[in-house]
């Protein structure tokens, strides 16, 4: 873990941590038009996160796997292994993994589900069972958990890889070294 690349993560990134001020038109953020009489303005969509109570300095690809986890944890669909295939593609191009940042982001990716499942269930039990969204979270990431280790490292990177493979990023072109 010391030879991973590290820096400050924010430890609990997901879509409900964002803030995004635009207008939504088809189910999209577009820009927003602001008409000041005859002249219109447009005005850029922001974006920010929030909630910092988890942030620390630790390997990023652990704010990665947290995400990642996140991701499948809120989507049932039996396609939820590409969903996240896409979200790592979209985070790849901006910064490039090391071979062994690759290498530990299945077991990353697992582990940020069981601290999930567990801070969900403790959350549960602490409310006095009154918060039916936890258990579903826990029941939701068991079941994902359950079935990406059904699937295994091999496989799961197989499908990942064809997904960035379609945009152009191979594990050729990113990094040396890596096998899967």
């Amino acid at each position: 873990m010391t030879e991973l690349p590290h820096g400050v993560i924010h430890g609990d990134f997901h879509d409900e941590n964002i803030l995004i001020l635009g207008r939504r038109e088809n189910n999209r953020i577009t820009e927003n038009l602001v008409s000041n009489s005859d002249q219109v303005v447009h005005i850029r969509s922001k974006y920010a996160a929030i909630d910092f109570a988890d942030i620390s300095y630790s390997p990023l690809v652990f704010d990665l796997a947290i995400s990642a986890s996140y991701f499948m944890m809120s989507h049932t669909r039996p396609d939820f292994i590409e969903i996240v295939g896409h979200f790592l593609c979209g985070y790849f191009m901006v910064r490039r993994p090391t071979p062994k940042e690759v290498r530990s982001l299945f077991a990353s990716i697992c582990a940020a589900f069981c601290r999930e499942v567990v801070l969900a269930k403790h959350s549960y039990l602490e409310q006095s069972r009154s918060n039916s969204y936890l258990i579903t979270a826990v029941d939701a990431g068991l079941r994902q958990l359950k079935e990406i280790w059904r699937i295994g490292q091999g496989d799961v990177m197989t499908v990942w890889s064809g997904i960035w493979e379609r945009y152009g990023l191979t594990l050729e072109n990113w990094c040396e070294e890596i096998v899967i």
